[in-house]
């Protein structure tokens, strides 16, 4: 396994074709009004200055969040800002 997924899950990905992808968001109300065909403009833009960092977590503080915190980047977020905020 790798990145959570089995040999046959990265088999499935990789068979998905720009067709599918662009089937699949034709009918998403996210995508409505956006043109696809010109994602070479396209970046990335963080205002407040934040990076991605990646975080190894053990399974039973996974399962906590997930239980307990929909959106559980912004309360990671929150945690590691504020326990900052107190070293000051």
């Amino acid at each position: 396994m790798k990145n959570g997924m089995t040999e046959d899950d990265w088999k499935n990905f990789d068979a998905i074709t720009d067709a599918d992808i662009n089937h699949a968001i034709a009918d998403d109300v996210d995508w409505q009004g956006i043109n696809i065909s010109d994602k070479l403009g396209w970046r990335v833009v963080r205002p407040d200055g934040s990076s991605i960092v990646p975080l190894l977590l053990d399974a039973r503080t996974i399962n906590f969040i997930n239980e307990h915190h929909v959106d559980y980047q912004s309360f990671l977020a929150g945690v590691l800002k504020a326990y900052v905020e107190s070293q000051k």
